[in-house]
This record gives C-alpha cells, structure tokens and sequence, in this order.
C-alpha cells in the first residue's frame, strides 16, 4: 500500500475549516482602523459554534459585533471591529467548526494599524488531536464493528451466532452513538467532556447542524435494528438489520474528512466501503471466536473449525480486496505523496496502521494455508492454535482501529504538510532574551530581540557535541502557545544563514504574558530534536 504511494500526485487537501484570507488581511499595516473584520475559510462553517476574539498589544480583549454566517457565503465569517481603533498591534484569533466534517479549527494572526509591521509569518491553523476524541472514535468503529460483524458473519459465513451476541453489538453501536454526540458537542464548545456546558451545547448541535442530521439518522437506524433483532433473529431480520447498518455507516461517514472533499463527491461512498469491508472483517473475528467457542465440546468440533476457518476466509478476502483499493484511494485523496508520511502525526499514523494491516493479512493466511487444511485433517492440536491466531488478529485490529480514529481526528497529512511548507523568512541576527540548552549531545542558544510584544528578531545558534556548527538542519521551527490560551499556537520557520545560525523575524508573541516557544530540528538520518523555551513577555 504504501509503495503505490510513489505515483500519487500531491493534490490539495482541506478536511477542515482552514483559514483562506482575511480582510484586515494576516501582516498588513493599515492607515486607518478597519469597520469589519471578515474572514474567509476553506469549509462552510456552523454559524452556531464561529468564534472570533481581537487582542490589542497589552493582551486585553476587544468587544466585536454579532458574528455573521450566512446562507450565500457559508465559509465566511464576518463581524465590526470596535469604533475608532487606535494605532497599534492587533491580534485575530479565531475558532470554528466545519459544517463539512464537524472538525475544530483554531489560528491566530497579527495586523497593525499606523505602525510598521515589516515581517510575514506563517498563519498556521491548529487542530489539535485530543486523546479523548481518539478514544471515542475508537469506541464507535469497535461498536460498529461488533454490530456489523456479527450480522454479517450470520448470513455469509455460519448462522451459529448466538442472539444474546446481537444484543451486545447493538447495545455498543449506541453507546458509540451517544459517545460521539457527547464528544462533537464538547469539541462544538471547546470544553471537556465532563463539563456541564456540554448539555447546552447538545442542543444547540441538534439545532439545525450538518451534524445533527447525520446522528439522526443514524440513531433512528439504530433504534429500528433493535426492534428487528428483538422481534427475531432469522435471516430476513438479519438482513433488514445489515441493510440499515449500511445507513448507520454511511451517516458515520458524512462526518468524516471524506465528506469534506466537496470536489470528489465519490469519497464518501468509498469511504463508506472502507469502513463496512473493515467492519466486516473486525467484528467477523469476534464472531468467528465466539462460533468456535461454542462448539469446544462437539464431537465434529475440529471439522466444523474448519470449515468456519475456509469461509471466514473467502469473506476475508473481499474484504481485504476492498480494504486495499478504498484505502489506496483514500491515502491519494489525503496524502497525496509519500513526504508527508513521516513528517506529520496523521502520515505516521497511516504508516502504523498499514504496517499492522500487513500483519494482519499474514496471519489471515497462515489460516487458510494452514489452519483450515489441518484441521480437515483432523489434527486437534491446530484448534488451539486457531483460538490463538484469531486473538493475535484482533489485537492487531484494535490497533488498526485505534491509527484509524487517530487519522479521522487528525488534519490530513496533505494540508498539514502543505501548511508546514509555508514559511521560509531569513533575517539578520540580534540578541536580547538569551537562553542555552543541552539535547541530545547538541548545544542550543536562543535569543530574541526585543523580547516584547510586536515584531522581534529570532535567532538560534546550533552546535554539534564536538562544539562544530550544526549546518545540515534539513528544517528548524518554532511552535508559539501562549500559557494561558489568549491566542491560538502559530509556527514560525527558521531559516540557516550560515555557520550553524538560524534567525527569522516574526510578530508571533502577540500578547504579553508567558509564552512555551517550542524549537524542532530535523536532521537527515537522525531523531528529530525537540525542547521548550519559556519566555516571558512584558
């Protein structure tokens, strides 16, 4: 899979609302104060959950206008500055939630007004994966899986299934419903997922959202599923049920970076593929280990094994089959090319993801070479070897699962690529805040200048653990977070000028306050080095 990545031509991707321009545009110095501030995003936005903040040098924040989506231009938020704003700088920070695909976006940018702002720096939107969003994706696709799993399982492989295990795939599939509604509130709000807000937030999402009409239909699939599993479990209510599992997946994936992609309307029906063929397959598993378990004592036990072990295998194999070409799709859509793949968490994590895919596949072989034909032969001790591949697979899946709930809340490793390439600013060097560490056998010195809030001049010296110069940096960054979350984070590239100093000038220290400036060296062949600065601005 990811050797087919070579002949992919790098394609713009935007799975997420990500700032175009805006009027004051990022770095302009204007003559006089602006009325309105308007931006303009890759997505149509939920005007519901559009926040806008202006911060003026000293960190205070200014009052805007009611904040402006509207039907004709749904990708463009605007609202009125305050009256007569005075010179100086001026920071935009923004937040908003794709009406395509529910995802969060934040960035921040300066601009000034009768004072000189002479430097550019990169604008660079922030979608943070959470740990929590993670594990509720997570829950859902195992949920999904275990449904979906164990009908089909039923109807293609072997109606052995017991109907209590219907009843636990059914239960999971609205727990992952109820789940991921709690989990794009609290994202839709920006707090926890303990928090109390989230049930207001609810309410507002079910108000009218792209989002809402996705989780409905999806709920009400899923209630009429329980009722048909309930009435019976013989093969047309298996089949009723699968066929409205279908809408469940469908609806899962209108929320999904697929539905994003206005420009390839195809995505969300391969995309839905991808997910039903892996649900399949995963939940077929516990399926299939639950079949076995049931018939241990039978006196055709190892013979009826096999027979499970050659036609779980032939569904298998369609499965893969589709797997293969929907993820080589999607990896085209949003990859496009194989520089992403190391450099960004959503390329790492497909990488993972298609390593264990791998893994999995040769332990599905070993039992359809192996396994199935022993165990037609009547060789016992191949069941027990059975029980342990089917359990090896399933920790795989979880793994699969876990990368692919990583990539759905993560940006594209297309746009988050295309975004890290976007700065490259040379400057003199100057000092001023001055501090000096040891990574990893080399010596960093950074120094800022004036160190205030504005325009200041940053510069890195790099030494090697023999005191040479650092010279063969393939990338050197800085990531801004301001401690107590005034603005969002925004990067700053460094570019060499020689002998081992890296500088660039940039207005990313905004507002005053403490700030962790986060410095990332990439060096060919080696660890990346990372370490946090802490500076504090007056």
């Amino acid at each position: 899979m990811l050797c087919c990545l070579c002949i992919f031509i790098t394609t713009p991707a935007a799975a997420h609302a990500n700032l175009i321009d805006g009027n004051p545009s990022p770095n302009s110095t204007l003559s006089d104060a602006p009325e309105t501030l308007t931006l303009n995003f890759t997505e149509p936005l939920e005007p519901a959950f559009v926040r806008l903040r202006l911060y003026d040098s000293t960190g205070a924040s200014l009052a805007l206008g009611a904040i402006q989506v509207s039907s004709q231009t749904p990708a463009t938020a605007t609202t009125a500055f305050p009256p007569d704003l005075p010179h100086g700088l001026y920071t935009v920070s923004f937040r908003v939630i794709s009406a395509a695909d529910g995802h969060a976006t934040e960035g921040a940018y300066t601009f000034s007004i009768g004072v000189p702002l002479t430097s550019t720096t990169t604008v660079t939107p922030i979608a943070a994966v959470s740990p929590v969003a993670v594990g509720v994706r997570w829950v859902n696709l195992m949920s999904l899986a275990v449904l979906i799993g164990a009908l089909g399982f039923s109807l293609w492989v072997s109606d052995c299934v017991p109907r209590r295990w219907f009843a636990v795939g059914w239960v999971a599939a609205g727990v992952g419903g109820v789940a991921i509604l709690i989990n794009q509130a609290a994202t839709a709000a920006d707090v926890s997922v303990l928090d109390v807000q989230v049930w207001a937030a609810i309410g507002r999402l079910l108000s009218g959202t792209a989002f809402a009409g996705a989780w409905l239909s999806r709920t009400v699939a899923w209630g009429v599923i329980g009722i048909l599993l309930w009435r019976g479990t013989g093969r047309r209510s298996r089949v009723g049920a699968f066929v409205l599992c279908l809408v469940m997946v469908y609806a899962h994936t209108l929320t999904s970076h697929a539905a994003a992609r206005l420009d390839h309307p195809e995505a969300v029906l391969l995309d839905s593929l991808h997910v039903l063929a892996s649900s399949i397959w995963i939940g077929g598993l516990f399926a299939f280990g639950i079949a076995l378990w049931n018939q241990r004592n039978t006196d055709t036990s190892t013979l009826e094994a096999s027979v499970l072990t050659l036609r779980f295998s032939n569904l298998a194999r369609w499965c893969v089959l589709v797997l293969a070409l929907t993820g080589l799709y999607s990896a085209w859509l949003h990859v496009g090319s194989l520089a992403p793949l190391p450099l960004t968490s959503y390329g790492r994590a497909l990488t993972v993801k298609s390593v264990l895919f791998a893994a999995m596949l040769g332990l599905a072989a070993i039992n359809l070479f192996f396994t199935s034909p022993a165990l037609k032969k009547g060789q016992h001790a191949w069941r027990e070897i059975l029980h342990g591949l089917i359990g090896m697979e399933l920790l795989l899946a979880g793994g699969i699962l876990i990368g692919s709930a990583w990539m759905t809340s993560d940006m594209p490793a297309g746009e988050a690529y295309r975004l890290q390439q976007a700065a490259d600013i040379p400057v003199p060097v100057s000092t001023n805040f001055f501090e000096m560490r040891e990574v990893d056998d080399r010596m960093l010195h950074l120094d800022i200048m004036p160190g205030t809030v504005g325009e200041n001049t940053f510069s890195l010296s790099l030494y090697n653990a023999d005191g040479s110069p650092l010279t063969d940096a393939s990338r050197v960054s800085l990531r801004f977070t301001h401690l107590d979350n005034l603005v969002g984070e925004s990067t700053l590239q460094v570019a060499p000028v020689g002998d081992g100093v890296y500088t660039a000038v940039g207005s990313n220290l905004s507002v005053p306050g403490q700030w962790r400036v986060r410095l990332s060296i990439r060096q060919p062949g080696q660890f990346d080095v990372v370490t946090d600065f802490e500076v504090s601005v007056p």
